[in-house]
């Protein structure tokens, strides 16, 4: 989806393709290897097709390398061996911690084929969306407005209403509150500041004025139009 061979380091990084091969096929990598390798703070969404070593994020992880705080939900299929929702086959004290995987998206209830199966949890969807599945993980997801986690603030997430983003993907213009994306909650909030002029340019009418203008009007109104329904999971 993302690298077909990884020899190297991967983070903050995400991919919705769609992937797909013969084998060693990942909705992230197809395949990982070497023992200085390191994937972090990475999801995939699209779906992935192949006959074997086929997974939703990681077709097949090899020596000893970290995979760490990454997720997958897109639907995985295959015909044979291997065929999992997180990774396809980790071996060679390949090392993956605080990982998940939607087992509804995905369709498997297995997240990891062959070798060591610690540090990867299958979740239902409802739990993939609840920011306290990923915080409460033994290893830590820095999320933005906590602290307790760190600093970095790699993650986002509308809490109990989208999978967790990473914080510097830009939202939407006109996408001023949760859930992700340019709705109808979004257009009730512009409809509630409607004709408010004097928008300062420290609040923006909390946001809705979107070309600076000093007022919330049609033009704002045409812009938000521009934009709807992007960013929806």
């Amino acid at each position: 989806g993302l690298v077909g061979y990884n020899y190297g380091k991967i983070s903050s990084c995400y991919s919705t393709a769609v992937a797909g091969a013969y084998h060693f096929v990942g909705g992230l990598v197809g395949f990982n290897y070497g023992y200085s390798t390191k994937i972090t703070n990475c999801y995939a969404t699209g779906e992935t097709y192949g006959v074997n070593y086929v997974a939703g994020l990681v077709g097949y992880n090899d020596s000893g390398n970290l995979i760490s705080c990454c997720y997958a939900t897109g639907k995985v299929h295959g015909n044979e061996e291997y065929v999992t929702g997180l990774v396809g086959v980790n071996i060679n004290y390949g090392t993956i911690t605080s990982c998940f995987w939607d087992t509804q998206t995905t369709g498997k209830t297995v997240g990891i084929g062959y070798g060591i199966t610690t540090g990867a949890k299958g979740k239902l969807t409802a739990d993939m969306k609840t920011l306290s599945t990923f915080t409460s993980a033994p290893a830590l997801w820095d999320f933005t407005n906590e602290t307790a986690n760190g600093t970095s603030d790699y993650w986002r997430i509308c809490d109990g209403m989208n999978y967790p983003k990473l914080s510097w993907q830009q939202k939407p213009l006109g996408d001023y509150i949760c859930p992700d994306g340019v709705n109808t909650e979004d257009l009730d909030y512009l409809v509630d500041h409607w004709l408010e002029s004097d928008c300062a340019l420290t609040n923006n009418c909390q946001g809705t004025d979107l070309n600076l203008s000093g007022a919330l009007d049609f033009s704002d109104y045409s812009i938000f139009s521009k934009h709807w329904l992007e960013g929806i999971n």
